[in-house]
């Protein structure tokens, strides 16, 4: 009875050294006392972005979308907040993350206007992009549809404070931009505009951070441009999707009069990040 009841209490002694061998460095820790500068915690993440990695200007409080693509969880996007107005700006925020880990970053922020998240559809690396609100101003394609995309590395972090920091390795623009202009039979240029029409357009692409690309879908919603007060002012500006599009315009005048081109006019070998000007004779019906 002596041996059997030593045995046990060995046994028991071995318990929480057992325990103690299968927690690897690579668990997720919330706790600094049990973290080290290797492990998976969530942290407080600074992305340092230096000129040469973009030309992009950010402006202070500006709010981007963060995907750890090292290491995928249920949270799969992480909101981070441009400090200063620049393009060598600071991003922060809080993500779970380790050292060496990739981030991905995303502007505007996923669950902005026409940007959905496909992760309920088991999609976990792919956003939908959706162009059909737009007005035909820069302003609004710089605040809502200029797609930009970069891809940042966990440099170091520290085990005291939970804290990480990021250099950025490229940031850039994923779309083009169409200035339209358009004239009639006599070549003169349209005016009193009150609504542009494109039609046969692609409105909708996915895109995937594990590729950095966008897919074309066979979405083509038609895109109405109308003034807020007055008249439509030429030239109308459209975020285009590269490398090319097709569209087809109708132009309706104050006086009722409507020209629109005889086919879908072809837009090829377009430039992600770069504008375009497109003048187009519209034929009136």
């Amino acid at each position: 009875m002596k041996v059997k009841y030593a045995f046990v209490a060995l046994m028991v002694m071995c318990l929480p050294l057992v325990f103690l061998g299968c927690h690897g460095s690579d668990s997720e820790s919330s706790s600094s006392s049990s973290t080290t500068d290797t492990t998976t915690a969530r942290r407080f993440v600074t992305i340092n972005q230096m000129t040469a990695a973009s030309t992009v200007p950010w402006t202070e409080g500006t709010e981007v979308s963060v995907y750890n693509n090292t290491r995928r969880t249920s949270n799969i996007f992480d909101t981070f907040t441009a400090s200063s107005t620049s393009d060598t700006t600071r991003f922060t925020g809080y993500m779970t993350c380790k050292r060496y880990n990739f981030l991905e970053i995303f502007w505007p922020k996923v669950g902005s206007e026409g940007i959905t998240s496909l992760a309920s559809e088991g999609g976990d690396s792919l956003l939908a992009l959706d162009i059909s609100g737009q007005d035909g101003t820069l302003e609004t394609i710089n605040s809502k549809f200029n797609f930009t995309y970069g891809k940042a590395k966990i440099s170091t972090t520290t085990a005291t404070d939970l804290t990480a920091k990021a250099a950025m390795i490229y940031v850039r623009r994923l779309m083009s931009i169409g200035k339209f202009s358009f004239v009639d039979e006599n070549g003169d240029e349209i005016k009193d505009i009150t609504s542009v029409k494109i039609e046969n357009m692609c409105t909708e692409g996915i895109f995937d951070f594990t590729t950095s690309k966008i897919s074309l879908t066979s979405v083509r919603q038609p895109i109405v441009l109308k003034p807020t007060s007055g008249y439509l002012t030429l030239p109308v500006y459209v975020a285009l999707f590269a490398p090319y599009a097709t569209a087809k315009f109708t132009v309706t005048t104050a006086d009722g009069s409507v020209y629109s081109t005889t086919e879908d006019v072809v837009m090829s070998s377009l430039t992600a990040g770069t504008t375009y000007p497109f003048s187009y004779y519209l034929k009136k019906q």
